[in-house]
């Protein structure tokens, strides 16, 4: 099993929360991120 780490994030689709999800994103230490936000949002659409 390859390690990784999980980020969990509110408000991704906030002003500061878009660019943190995209740095993670690129991120190696970073598998998966998990965002939870108030309305709901379709990851895809947001890039």
């Amino acid at each position: 099993m390859e390690a990784g780490l999980t980020a969990a994030l509110t408000s991704p689709t906030g002003e500061i929360g878009k660019p943190l999800v995209h740095a993670l994103e690129h991120s190696r230490q970073i598998k998966r991120i998990v965002g939870m936000a108030r309305r709901p949002f379709d990851p895809a659409a947001e890039g």
